[in-house]
């Protein structure tokens, strides 16, 4: 959420501070001769790292769970007396 937030941040400041430098016609030419297979190859990089941060933060999120889970199972083993003996 937090990285989301600062690159939406960080583009508009960009693109106002990009869309308010005067520019060269001929840059501008320069720039839009690149082919578009190269932008978007840029494109699905970035999409791809940022799918590969998701998955690693769902990753610690779900090892936290687990750990708490296996300490709470642990913590119920060392106190059969309050369960239910019908459960057993």
């Amino acid at each position: 959420m937090k990285l989301e937030a600062i690159t939406g941040a960080l583009s508009a400041l960009l693109a106002s501070t990009v869309a308010s430098v005067p520019v060269d016609p001929d840059s501008l030419e320069a720039v839009g001769k690149w082919p578009l297979t190269v932008v978007l190859g840029g494109v699905c990089c970035f999409c791809v790292y940022l799918m590969y941060r998701q998955g690693a933060d769902y990753r610690q999120s779900i090892d936290k769970v687990a750990d708490a889970l296996k300490e709470l199972s642990a913590n119920l083993a060392q106190r059969p007396c309050i369960r239910d003996p019908k459960n057993d």
